[in-house]
């Protein structure tokens, strides 16, 4: 989850994930609230390239509230620095990237680096190679067992817990009922009187 979504939560061990995943503050509007009053402030821009952007125009004074609303936007991002560093009860695990900066990417992590010197690092153990050997058995015997064996598993996996049927399809049909047929409150006319009860509005 992203650091928004993290807010109020916890955990014995948190890991700071995607190391590369910050990006450079920019101020795209800045709201004035001055009283009862708001005015807002944004300039007209359009795409250039594949991450450029070209200004078409922007509000007298733009510089300033550009300057005012960066300075708003680093103080968020030393508040969710904070969240993010004090999610964890026991155990936080900072991720680093010790490769070069890829593009606009920003190390989020950054400003946690100086009070993790003193950090053990984590050795993160080489990915195993699986290894197989000999070519599996794609023929056509081999392959419908497989599918035999993953039918039953299923089945045993997801028995049916209940089931929806109509009373009239449990009855008999009165042509193969025997002349002995139990009548009274134990049989027939117990059933007659339910469904009656039940087609009758009430």
């Amino acid at each position: 989850m992203n650091l928004h979504k993290a807010k109020g939560l916890e955990g014995k061990v948190v890991f700071l994930a995607d190391p590369m995943a910050g990006v450079t503050p920019r101020a795209d509007i800045r709201i004035v609230r001055e009283g009862a009053a708001a005015r807002g402030y944004f300039p007209i821009t359009k795409p250039k390239g594949e991450h450029g952007v070209e200004t078409l125009a922007e509000p007298a004074g733009w510089a300033s509230f550009e300057q005012e609303e960066l300075r708003f936007v680093t103080a968020e991002e030393a508040r969710l620095l904070y969240v993010a560093a004090t999610r964890a009860r026991e155990t936080l695990v900072v991720s680093e990237w010790l490769g070069t900066a890829r593009g606009r990417a920003r190390r989020p992590w950054a400003p946690l680096q100086p009070f993790l010197a003193a950090c053990p690092a984590i050795v993160v153990p080489p990915w195993p190679v699986e290894r197989f050997g000999g070519q599996p058995d794609l023929s056509p015997a081999a392959r419908a067992e497989a599918a035999e064996d993953r039918n039953a598993r299923y089945a045993r996996l997801t028995p049916p817990n209940f089931q929806t049927i109509a009373i009239s399809s449990r009855a008999e049909h009165s042509g193969n009922r025997d002349d002995d047929e139990v009548a009274g409150a134990a049989g027939r006319d117990w059933g007659s009187l339910l469904h009656l009860l039940w087609s009758t509005p009430s």
